[in-house]
C-alpha cells in the first residue's frame, strides 16, 4: 500500500550528535530476502543497518526534520518523521553554571534556537551569546561560524535583539538589561 505523509507510523526525537536504536518488531530483511531504508535528508540523519536484522541505529547529523521509510522483505512499509534537535537542557545547564545570575530560556523552532531573558550587561549578554554559539557549532562541526548583528559595542538600549548567523542555523536573542 501507498503511504502518504499523513500515515507516519511514529515521530521519533534524536539529538544532533547522538545515535538511537530502532528494533522492529519482526526483522526487516529475511534470510535472502532484500528490505529498503530510505531518509528524506540524509543531512539531517544517517543510518546504520546493524547485524541483528531487527535493528538499525540512527544518528541526528545536524538539526531539521526529515522522514525515515522502511519497506520490509515482506512488501511491509513504516514511515517515521525524525526530528533531530540540539540538547537544550545539557546547553541550559551549562549556561546557568557559567551565568548562575543571568534568567534565560531556550528553546527550538527547527533548525534555529531561540535565547531570552535577562542579562546583567551588554558584556555578559556577548558572553551568553558566544556559549550558545560554541554549543551549536561543536555539535554541528561548524568552524568560523558568522556573527551578524552580535550583541557587543559601547551604545545599547534596555531592550537588545541580535541575531546569530552560521552555516545551518539562525538563532534571535532577546535580552533585558537588569537594573
Amino acid at each position: 500500500s501507498d503511504v502518504c505523509s499523513s500515515d507516519l507510523d511514529a515521530a521519533i526525537e534524536v539529538v544532533v550528535g547522538q545515535g538511537r536504536l530502532l528494533t522492529t518488531r519482526r526483522p526487516i530483511a529475511k534470510e535472502d530476502g532484500v528490505a529498503l531504508i530510505a531518509v528524506g535528508d540524509p543531512t539531517i540523519l544517517e543510518f546504520e543497518v546493524l547485524p541483528n536484522p531487527q535493528m538499525i541505529r540512527i544518528m541526528g547529523r545536524r538539526a531539521g526534520v526529515t522522514d525515515l521509510t522502511i519497506v520490509t522483505s515482506d512488501k511491509e512499509t513504516f514511515a517515521f518523521e525524525v526530528h533531530v534537535g540540539y540538547d537544550l537542557d545539557l546547553l541550559q545547564a551549562q549556561l546557568r553554571q557559567l551565568f548562575p545570575d543571568a534568567s534565560l530560556k531556550l528553546a527550538q523552532i527547527r533548525d534555529h534556537v531561540v535565547v531570552e531573558g535577562q542579562a546583567r550587561s551588554a558584556t555578559q549578554v556577548v558572553a551568553i551569546e558566544s556559549s550558545i554559539r560554541a554549543y551549536l557549532e561543536s555539535v554541528q562541526g561548524n568552524v568560523g561560524a558568522n556573527t551578524a548583528g552580535a550583541a557587543g559595542g559601547a551604545t545599547r538600549s534596555e531592550e537588545h535583539t541580535s541575531e546569530l548567523q552560521s552555516h545551518s542555523f539562525i538563532s534571535y536573542a532577546v535580552f533585558c538589561l537588569k537594573k
